[in-house]
């Protein structure tokens, strides 16, 4: 799944619900759980994920919890964060006034409109409520997928 010259690469923030639950994937992926490992990976594959010090510290205090260690040991945990901090495009998060009904996720909002990303993807309700901001669109990884999927289609990628 190649990017054509005209396509520009994806953009987009993913929510640390995303995040984790691609970390913490048993070897043999429920069904329910591909959106969230097809999603990084194709974002990490064709694209940019896009974060700020404050999107990968919420990331690194979830994932690092000792509660995770009977899902993966914090060893792999650590190395999955170690890869997404040196693939991730650091941005300074854009002034944003308070947008979200939760304002711990205004935080994605705010790198979303700072790193021009075409995507928000999450499974928090309180962000897919939004719908957009900006030219961000906030979905669901499965809708993501679709999408995409669609516009390869359409596009020959």
């Amino acid at each position: 799944m190649g990017q054509s010259m005209s396509t520009p690469p994806l953009r987009a923030v993913l929510d640390t619900n995303v995040l984790v639950a691609y970390a913490l994937l048993p070897d043999a992926v429920p069904r329910r759980l591909r959106p969230a490992r097809d999603c990084v990976e194709a974002v990490r594959a064709r694209g940019v994920m896009l974060a700020s010090e404050a999107t990968l510290t919420e990331l690194r205090t979830v994932l690092l919890r000792p509660d995770f260690d009977t899902h993966k040991p914090r060893a792999e945990r650590e190395a999955f964060l170690a890869s997404i901090e040196a693939g991730a495009e650091r941005v300074v998060p854009a002034a944003l006034p308070r947008t979200c009904k939760d304002p711990d996720d205004d935080k994605f909002l705010a790198v979303a409109l700072a790193g021009a990303a075409g995507w928000l993807l999450t499974e928090d309700k309180a962000l897919l409520a939004l719908r957009t901001i900006g030219a961000t669109r906030i979905l669901r990884p499965i809708v993501f997928l679709k999408e995409v999927t669609l516009a390869e289609t359409v596009t020959g990628d």
